[in-house]
Parts: C-alpha cells; sequence; structure tokens
C-alpha cells in the first residue's frame, strides 16, 4: 500500500510540472496570438476548442498562464510541484510583486483548502477596504436529526447508525497536520 501512495504522490508531481509546462506554453500561445489565426475571438475560446477544455476553465487556465510569466517565485514553485495548481490558481487571483514571496511561502505550508480559503478571505477584505480577515459564517440546518431516530434517512431499514472508524469524518490524531 506504502508503494501504491508513493506512486500516487510521484505522478502526482510529474502532473503539476506538466501543468506548469502547458501554462507557459499557454501563456506564449497567447501573447503571440496564435489563437487569432484560427479565427477566434480569444485564447480561451481556442483552448477550449482545440483541447476540449470547458470554456470556464480554459479561461481560468489563460488567466493563471497569464500570471505565471509575471511572477517567477509562483512559477518556480509550480514547475518544481512545490505549489499545485490549485493552490497557484488561488494565489494568481490576489498577489502582488510585493506579496508574491509571502504568499508563495504561506501556501507551501498550509492545505489547498486553507490557501484558498485565506485568498477568498482576501478578496472579500480588499473589496470591502479593511484589512481584517472576515469571519467565516457558519451554516447550519434547520432541523436536526437524531442518528437513531426511526425518522433518519439512513436508519428506515432499522440498522442504528454507528460512528467507526470506516463512516468517521475526521482524521485520527495521527494523521492530522501538526499546526492543527
Amino acid at each position: 500500500m506504502e508503494r501504491l501512495e508513493a506512486r500516487i504522490c510521484e505522478l502526482a508531481g510529474h502532473l503539476t510540472a506538466a501543468t506548469c509546462q502547458f501554462l507557459l506554453l499557454v501563456a506564449d500561445f497567447d501573447q503571440r496570438r496564435g489563437w487569432a489565426d484560427w479565427e477566434m475571438p480569444s485564447c480561451a475560446a481556442w483552448l477550449a476548442w482545440k483541447c476540449q477544455i470547458a470554456p470556464g476553465t480554459a479561461r481560468e487556465q489563460v488567466r493563471v498562464a497569464r500570471s505565471l510569466a509575471e511572477y517567477p517565485l509562483i512559477r518556480q514553485e509550480l514547475a518544481a510541484a512545490r505549489l499545485s495548481y490549485a493552490k497557484a490558481r488561488a494565489l494568481t487571483r490576489i498577489v502582488t510583486p510585493e506579496t508574491e514571496a509571502d504568499l508563495v511561502a504561506m501556501a507551501t505550508v498550509t492545505a489547498t483548502t486553507v490557501t484558498a480559503s485565506m485568498v477568498t478571505g482576501s478578496m472579500i477584505t480588499l473589496a470591502a477596504g479593511t484589512a481584517t480577515f472576515p469571519r467565516k459564517r457558519r451554516v447550519r440546518s434547520r432541523r436536526r436529526q437524531n442518528p437513531h431516530s426511526p425518522r433518519c434517512p439512513s436508519c428506515r431499514s432499522g440498522i442504528r447508525r454507528t460512528r467507526t472508524a470506516a463512516t468517521s469524518m475526521t482524521a485520527p490524531p495521527s494523521a492530522r497536520p501538526p499546526w492543527r
């Protein structure tokens, strides 16, 4: 199992490095306006058509590709697979030449969801003109179900829901990151 895990992680690194190369080629193609030869309205439209990518994804990839040309630290970390595409995509939404080093340092030690949340929070506070991160709003269901109730959808068969390692949504303490 450890070999399989190592192989998956190794291939993920190769995919990230290849994605960086792909994006750099897209940036070059866009800068040279290669898409205009095909009478397409934009590089994203050409990418969506020629590479069979969803239009929204193509627009996002072109945006990130253009940003990689401007921010060498993000480009280097992505090329070395120390920064995932998801993190690079999030960072390029708010990065400036002054903040690039700090954002990359933060992103390399946090989980992708944490990086994305911080970027989203930064975007909200920048738009509002404040300097603090907004408090996270909790969304709660109006109606709570007792998992042992016969009305609980998963328990209608008469089997009570129990919490086991297989169904638990939380990782054991040994598997949690040290900063949590």
